[in-house]
C-alpha cells in the first residue's frame, strides 16, 4: 500500500530529478542518496526491522532493474540510483510496477526522439534485419546506427519520473475508490 506521505516524497524526488537531468544532463548523488536514506528511515520508523528489510529490498530491486542498461552504456548511473531511491520509498512490488510504467514511457520517448531526428525508419529496419541475419547466418551482425552520433542523449529521469508518477497516482486513485 502506498501512503500519501510516500507519494509526496516520491513526487518531490522526481520533480527535482527531472529539473537536474534536463538542465545538467545528470541526476546528482546529493539528491538520490538522501532519498534512499529517507526511504530506509521512513520504513524503519513505520514498521521496524520488517520495514527496513522491505525498503532495502525495494532499493536493491530498483538498482537491479536498471544496472544492466547502465553497464551496456544505455543510461547514466544517476538514473539507476534514482530508481533505487524510488524503490527504497515504494518497496519491491511497487518499484517493479513503476519500472514497467517507466519503460513504457521511455519507449515512447525513444520513438519520439528517433522520429524527430529522422532516425526512426533506419532504426526499425536495423531491428528487423539483425534477427533475420542471425537466422540466416547463425551470427549476430548488429551494426551501430549511423544516426547514433547525431542523436541527443536522452534524459531518462524524465521517463522514470513520468512512469513512476503515473503509476503512483493511478494506484492512489484506485485505492481511494
Amino acid at each position: 500500500m502506498i501512503q500519501h506521505s510516500q507519494a509526496i516524497i516520491i513526487i518531490i524526488l522526481l520533480v527535482v530529478a527531472v529539473i537536474f537531468d534536463l538542465r545538467e544532463r545528470r541526476v546528482p548523488n546529493w539528491l538520490t542518496f538522501p532519498f534512499m536514506a529517507g526511504g530506509l528511515a521512513y520504513h524503519l520508523a513505520a514498521n521496524g526491522f520488517t520495514g527496513l528489510l522491505f525498503s532495502v529490498q525495494g532499493l536493491a530491486l530498483g538498482i537491479a532493474l536498471l544496472i544492466l542498461f547502465y553497464a551496456a552504456g544505455g543510461m547514466g548511473a544517476g538514473d539507476v540510483k534514482l530508481m533505487g531511491a524510488v524503490g527504497s520509498v515504494l518497496g519491491p512490488v511497487h518499484v517493479l510496477y513503476a519500472f514497467v510504467y517507466s519503460a513504457l514511457v521511455g519507449g515512447i520517448y525513444s520513438v519520439v526522439v528517433l522520429y524527430r531526428y529522422s532516425a526512426l525508419r533506419s532504426s526499425l529496419e536495423r531491428c528487423v534485419s539483425a534477427p533475420v541475419d542471425f537466422l540466416r547466418t547463425g551470427h549476430w551482425l548488429w551494426s551501430p546506427s549511423p544516426a547514433a552520433n547525431k542523436l541527443p542523449r536522452m534524459c531518462y529521469a524524465v521517463a522514470i519520473s513520468l512512469g513512476t508518477g503515473i503509476y503512483v497516482l493511478r494506484f492512489l486513485l484506485e485505492a481511494g475508490s
